[in-house]
């Protein structure tokens, strides 16, 4: 079997060991085996120069090539990268392999001084003659005949040694032997001053460029991945808003540190059976397998971006250093989890006394019994491919395939009801009726809606009563459709505190992707991401102040503090 030595530039093979004629240098030269060890196997490539190459076009010089030496039965090591007594009866070796060409095999770089310069100059005068002998038997051209003559002036054998050893490498014509067996100088005599600052050989480091941009490449891959993406997200209050939509960093994280007890029994998304209950969750221990390589913090942000600005699943995978069915399943976990984490906490139905005690001023004088203001809203969504999909959810008034969720806010501006998402083209009393809203109805209450929602039938089962704008009559003389004064005057009060639920529904909206459209890849989560932004939307500041709050308000900023005599 031929063996190789595998180091970088080093050109001993087990076939020249046949032809120590020819390759005279490899006589007593061992080809040592590769250990067994993967920390060694790593170990040894790193000093040979042979764990990666740097990709050709590529923008950042930290990408590697992986794998580029693979160990095979006839890899070896030449013993010219060992010490003699390192080498055993068995051909391993007992340590790492220590001399080579990137690090002058084991040799200290010596400095320079103007005692080496001047011999540099005696060398290069010396040699001339040499120089100039060679020179004029290259320019006449060798006689065929004369095949002695032809190895003596082109073909000289030349040597060089290794550890204090004298050894051939190989055949050189005298020009060029004379100027490799000749020192030569780096730069020019003159640019070297008459006594230059020597440096000690103990403060040189034996790192080199490669070295440096290794170590960087290793500290970037030991971070975890989107490391960086999530610092600069978390810097400021600003970004934190805009990438995650909550107000605040210390209000994200503690958002977080509230759900995150139960991560590690959190079982990931991967197909439509994954909902299915396992025999682990029965027993109510951790999830089992390893752990995910995106820290959960991560995985918590990475959710909420996707969500607030409806990014391209390749930017997500790029930002953090994923791919693209990583944060499809990661998305679909996060928000199946948060919503049964925070959901429930947040979205709250209040009861009657936590409504009126904490109702406007404007709804205690004009509608003091109101308990929730209605409205359905309408959401994009990918074309289905389905045809009877694509009639269900088709909606004339948008002119698109849309969801219609149906949205209840209390009078001080909270979502308190969410319904799960229907087709586009139900009704809105239809949604109301089997929603689950009617139910949770107590008597005595006040519901203001809009013209469309026609439910004075299901209020009056529950002794409830509908708020809602008088619609037009005929006018006595028969022309047109008109409203007397009062009913004028009563469509202006309902319209300025109706005007509300349109303004918590555009806080909705400004999740993008509720905005744009819903992809296909969250369909099968979409109620539960609509019903996750409103309950994060519960999260911010008051929705409006009343004329009275915003009088008190002003005069508390106004008032002058009170002087205070030593």
């Amino acid at each position: 079997m031929v063996f190789t030595c595998e180091a970088a530039e080093c050109g001993c093979h087990s076939r020249k060991l046949k032809h120590l004629d020819k390759y005279p240098w490899m006589s007593g030269i061992r080809l040592v085996k590769w250990p067994r060890n993967r920390l060694a196997l790593a170990r040894w490539k790193r000093l040979i120069r042979r764990e990666g190459r740097s990709i050709k076009g590529s923008e950042n010089d930290c990408d590697f090539a992986r794998d580029v030496l693979k160990i095979s039965k006839r890899s070896r090591l030449c013993s010219l990268h060992f010490d003699e007594d390192q080498i055993d009866d068995g051909g391993f070796s007992k340590g790492d392999p220590k001399y080579f060409a990137w690090n002058n095999w084991g040799k200290p770089l010596q400095t320079r001084s103007t005692s080496t310069l001047t011999k540099l100059n005696a060398a290069r005068s010396s040699n001339s003659k040499a120089n100039d002998a060679s020179s004029a038997c290259l320019t006449q051209p060798p006689s065929l005949n004369s095949h002695c003559e032809k190895m003596e002036c082109y073909d000289v054998p030349v040597t060089t040694s290794y550890f204090g050893k004298t050894v051939a490498v190989g055949r050189m014509r005298p020009l060029l032997q004379s100027w490799v067996g000749t020192p030569q100088p780096i730069d020019h005599d003159y640019l070297h001053s008459a006594a230059p600052n020597l440096v000690s050989i103990a403060s040189q480091t034996d790192l080199t460029l490669e070295d440096i941009d290794h170590l960087e490449c290793f500290a970037k891959s030991s971070s975890p991945p989107g490391g960086n993406i999530v610092d600069a997200i978390t810097k400021t209050d600003e970004r934190v808003n805009f990438y995650t939509g909550i107000q605040s960093r210390s209000l994200l994280e503690g958002i977080f540190n509230s759900v995150k007890f139960g991560i590690d029994y959190m079982k990931f998304w991967r197909t439509s059976d994954s909902a299915k209950e396992k025999k682990y969750e029965q027993n109510s221990s951790r999830r089992p397998g390893r752990r995910q390589e995106v820290p959960a913090y991560f995985q918590f942000i990475m959710c909420l971006i996707r969500i607030r600005l409806n990014l391209p699943l390749l930017v997500l995978a790029d930002l953090f250093c994923v791919s693209t069915s990583t944060v499809t399943k990661i998305t679909i976990t996060w928000v199946s989890y948060l919503h049964q984490t925070i959901v429930p906490a947040l979205l709250i139905w209040p009861t009657q006394e936590q409504i009126r005690g904490w109702m406007p001023l404007e709804f205690r004088k004009e509608f003091p019994c109101t308990r929730v203001l209605l409205d359905c809203a309408e959401i994009f969504v990918d074309k289905p491919s389905n045809k009877s999909e694509q009639y269900k959810t088709y909606s004339q008034y948008k002119s698109h395939n849309t969801y219609k969720c149906l949205f209840g806010v209390s009078p001080f501006g909270a979502f308190t009801f969410v319904s799960d998402l229907w087709s586009g083209n139900v009704s809105d009393k239809y949604i109301t009726e089997h929603s689950g809203l009617v139910e949770k109805i107590e008597a005595g209450d006040e519901v203001m809606t809009d013209r469309g929602f026609q439910i004075e039938d299901l209020l009056l089962k529950r002794d409830a009563t509908l708020i809602v704008p008088p619609f037009t009559r005929k006018w006595h003389n028969g022309k047109k459709k008109r409203l007397n004064v009062k009913e004028i005057r009563k469509t202006r009060k309902i319209a300025n505190l109706r005007i509300h639920i349109e303004r918590a529904i555009q806080r909705v909206k400004c999740w993008r992707i509720l905005k744009h459209q819903i992809p296909a890849s969250l369909k099968d989560v979409a109620s539960m991401i609509v019903q996750l932004v409103a309950a994060l939307c519960n999260l911010k500041g008051p929705l409006f102040y009343s004329k009275d709050e915003k009088h008190l308000k002003k005069f508390k900023s106004s008032k002058k503090k009170p002087v205070k005599y030593c």
